[in-house]
């Protein structure tokens, strides 16, 4: 597994040549912005020594070594050939890689693959049928980020990320804590969540060109009987509330339960499993945002 690699094959080569305290940068293929907390985890259970951990993906490794605090094009070539424009700090606009690796167990590829078996990888995105050019993916990255803070601002107890969609652009993630928004086994919002959902449905309205897809999950306590469709009640239950307070439903393009399927903490423990009881809430780039950025008309 992930740790057994840190532990037997990282390690070892890092012993011998770091002291304490240990700082630690790491940059993977696979190491998506919604699975960059579980590898830090990883990293700090298996370097007890470590005392600040970043960890990021492989393109974003590159763009920093080849342009450091500059502005340019980083490209990686390999079995899954990418690339992305950089601002100085970040990926603001990344080429969909042109192939997948398969099979590649000689390459640092296997990290980065098996973080996506153990945490799950839902897509989302439009389909535009086209790749999206790099001017338009900066414009779009700066109106999610507008979006992730409003989105930030209007739910506090949630937590707001930035995630990158099928076509490589800037995507926000608002991932809701099910232990809030639900009782033990239901699906029926409570009075705080609905709170939260009528401040949230304001940032929906107010972003009219920003697509919705809503998975439901669980943690692997009972079975894919019950945890399917409870996850997907809740899912459906977060989208009809919505759409209450006044979200279109043609918003939602994805309504989802996906169990115990992808968790992004172990199931070992009740803090884990706590994490695996959630609801998240996908909001990207729709095509008529896309057609407007590429046509450099995007507000």
């Amino acid at each position: 597994d992930m740790k057994a690699i840190l532990l037997n094959e990282l390690l070892p080569q890092l012993s011998s040549t770091v002291s304490s305290p240990l700082t630690v940068s790491f940059y993977g293929s696979g190491v998506r912005p919604e699975l960059q907390s579980l590898m830090k985890q990883l990293l700090q259970q298996s370097l007890p020594s470590v005392t600040s951990v970043e960890a990021y993906g492989d393109l974003l490794g590159a763009a920093r070594a080849v342009c450091g605090a500059a502005e340019g094009i980083a490209c990686i070539l390999g079995t899954g050939a990418n690339s992305g424009l950089y601002d100085g700090v970040r990926i603001v606009a990344n080429t969909p890689p042109l192939g997948y690796i398969l099979g590649d167990e000689g390459s640092g590829a296997v990290l980065g693959g098996l973080i996506g078996k153990v945490a799950g990888n839902t897509a989302v995105g439009a389909v535009i049928g086209t790749a999206v050019g790099a001017g338009a993916g900066v414009l779009i990255g700066k109106k999610m980020d507008k979006a992730k803070a409003a989105a930030a601002a209007a739910v506090q107890d949630a937590t707001v990320e930035e995630v990158t969609d099928n076509n490589g652009l800037s995507a926000v993630k608002v991932t809701l804590d099910s232990g809030i928004l639900f009782q033990t086994n239901k699906s029926d919002l409570n009075t705080q969540a609905k709170n939260a959902l009528v401040k949230f449905s304001g940032v929906l309205k107010q972003y009219p060109d920003i697509d919705v897809a809503i998975y439901g999950h669980t943690d692997n306590t009972g079975t894919d009987a019950i945890n399917v469709p409870l996850s997907l009640a809740r899912a459906k239950s977060v989208s009809a509330y919505l759409e209450s307070c006044g979200v279109p439903s043609s918003k939602f393009k994805s309504v989802e339960g996906q169990g115990s399927a992808q968790p992004v903490a172990t199931n070992d423990t009740k803090e884990g499993r706590a994490q695996n009881r959630r609801v998240e809430i996908f909001m990207y780039a729709s095509a008529d945002m896309i057609k407007a950025a590429e046509a450099g008309t995007l507000k």
